[in-house]
């Protein structure tokens, strides 16, 4: 409780050249409640400027820790999004059954996940409630070495297959993601065209 962690990341697209830097700033806020559910908030709030505006969005995001199993468990969230001061409405994100992440694999292993992601947003045109399935298969290929911005890191490669349906048409993606060894921060990811790197971490205070 009370432990922060700071992220600078940075966005890239390879095919367009479109680029966005964000900060973001989280924060272990403690015991919590998500839907009757007992849970542990993390308070997140990511400020961006692009175009001459600036969006800041506020998240609370709700997890429970399985430290003995080395497992989380996401709830879902509540965010609030103002561009400019403006206040932009609320989105509630609703995981069914929670959205596992397992840390206890070993080389080469996975696992597969079905959920339910139910999004309800909130604004001052209405509301609308939208549900999408998903069937999350989550690799871990092992340890690698590489160059971010932040230095030459020893990290955790994990590869995420998510196949989403919505209104009877199936997407799929697949992402690729290294995650600092000793801080556990997000060092690097890769989906599709979209590159995103850590440009600078923090936690309580002290670079990564």
């Amino acid at each position: 409780q009370g432990a922060t962690y700071e992220q600078r990341l940075r966005s890239r697209d390879k095919e367009s050249g479109d680029k966005i830097v964000w900060n973001a700033v989280s924060t272990v806020i403690g015991k919590g409640t998500f839907k009757g559910r007992s849970a542990v908030l993390i308070n997140t709030e990511a400020t961006v400027t692009e175009g001459g505006f600036t969006s800041v969005s506020q998240v609370d995001n709700y997890i429970q820790l399985q430290r003995s199993k080395s497992r989380i468990r996401n709830f879902g969230s509540v965010a609030n999004t103002f561009i400019d001061g403006v206040d932009q409405g609320t989105v509630e994100v609703i995981l069914d059954p929670p959205r596992l992440t397992r840390f206890d694999l070993r080389p080469g292993q996975r696992y597969t996940q079905k959920l339910v992601v139910e999004i309800t947003s909130s604004a001052p045109q209405g509301r609308l409630t939208d549900r999408i399935s998903e069937r999350i298969t989550r690799i871990y290929v092992g340890r690698q070495t590489i160059k971010v911005p932040v230095g030459r890191r020893q990290a955790c490669k994990f590869r995420t297959i998510t196949r989403s349906t919505r209104f009877g048409v199936t997407s799929k993606e697949v992402t690729t993601e290294w995650q600092d060894l000793n801080s556990g921060l997000l060092l690097k990811a890769v989906s599709g065209s979209e590159v995103t790197v850590l440009l600078r971490g923090k936690i309580d205070g002290r670079n990564i």
